[in-house]
């Protein structure tokens, strides 16, 4: 297996355990409303 082949397979598996991940998550409901948390980031950071 070629450098870039085993490189191009770690970055897929990487991102298949973050939508794993993410996947969990939302079916645990530990997720937040987007444009609020949009909203307290701005409050937080004068944006």
């Amino acid at each position: 297996m070629s450098m870039e082949n085993y490189e191009e397979m770690i970055h897929k598996r990487s991102v298949y355990r973050e939508l794993e991940i993410s996947e969990q998550q939302i079916t645990e409901g530990r997720t937040k409303e987007a444009r609020s948390s949009l909203s307290s980031m701005r409050e937080k950071y004068g944006l």
